[in-house]
């Protein structure tokens, strides 16, 4: 859990820097994606008029399967915008971990795949662009629904 003491918190702020378990993700079981790597966190937590102030950075690396070539690679996610403001009460512990949890899975990428350059699978035999070429890339034909009023003599 990360959590921090009100009491100790000063205007000029305090750091707080360490590791949490990769199981607070609690992500249902699947084949796609899973937590791989331990959180690490730098944050800078300083008093403002009666409020706390978090600010700083996560990392962590999830292992998920690239939606283009199907196979599995290790995702580095940082998050390096983390900012919450929280009530101040005197000796009150404050628990950071859901917020830095649901800022990390919000970072994760709307379409996961491996690299900028990945090939992919070829729709027709199913081979590995990236591995291998495949015969079928060569011969395909163009199919469109509006080949057929391409080729209208007008």
């Amino acid at each position: 859990m990360i959590k921090i003491i009100s009491a100790r918190v000063t205007f000029d702020g305090i750091e707080v820097t360490g590791t949490e378990s990769k199981d607070v993700f609690k992500l249902e079981k699947n084949e796609d994606i899973h937590s791989y790597k331990d959180i690490e966190y730098k944050l800078n937590v300083s008093l403002v008029n009666d409020s706390i102030l978090v600010k700083g950075t996560a990392k962590t690396v999830f292992k998920a399967r690239c939606g283009k070539c199907l196979n599995l690679f290790n995702l580095k996610v940082c998050c390096k915008d983390i900012c919450h403001l929280y009530e101040s009460n005197n000796n009150n512990k404050i628990d950071l971990t859901e917020d830095i949890r649901e800022d990390i899975l919000i970072s994760l990428p709307h379409k996961i795949i491996c690299s900028d350059s990945c090939k992919g699978i070829c729709f027709t035999c199913g081979k590995n662009l990236n591995l291998e070429k495949c015969a079928c890339s060569t011969e395909k034909e163009s199919f469109s629904e509006w080949d057929k009023l391409n080729n209208l003599d007008l």
